[in-house]
């Protein structure tokens, strides 16, 4: 909330108010009451939250994000439909969208971080992010479950 007062601007002045993100509101005119209202800030969480790492042999459950700042949904690709697979290299496609007061206009590219990913990428003012994990382990194979070798 942003509160001025006891400013006195006479006939053919202007005020100009500058604000945290450079949003600049000019005040012109005789004496006169002002509304001003802020825009909305640029997202600046940046580590996304709640992401699991694909792990082989856990079982996938769906992932919605919610912050202070956004909202978001997880896809995976290739599909997920129990446990994530043996040897395999997943993709998490997230979408984001800002809540009130807040916009992706104005993050860079490739800015967003999820843990354990090895890649992460998007388009700068995107809610759109790629992120790219290791390849799940292998299966493992116990010696006592091979009977002759028991």
């Amino acid at each position: 909330m942003l509160t001025i007062s006891n400013i006195t601007v006479g006939n053919g002045e202007t005020i100009s108010i500058a604000i945290a993100n450079h949003i600049v509101y000019t005040i012109s005119g005789s004496p006169q009451l002002a509304v001003v209202y802020k825009g909305a800030s640029t997202i600046s969480l940046l580590e996304v939250p709640g992401i699991a790492v694909p792990t082989r042999a856990v079982a996938y459950t769906a992932t919605t994000i919610d912050t202070d700042q956004y909202l978001g949904v997880v896809s995976w690709s290739p599909a997920v439909s129990g446990n994530f697979a043996n040897e395999q290299i997943y993709t998490a496609t997230i979408t984001l969208g800002a809540k009130t007061g807040y916009t992706l206009s104005g993050v860079s590219a490739n800015t967003f971080n999820v843990a354990s990913a090895s890649t992460v990428t998007h388009a700068a003012g995107s809610g759109v992010i790629t992120a790219i994990f290791p390849e799940t382990a292998k299966e493992q194979i116990s010696m006592t479950a091979i009977p002759q070798i028991a």
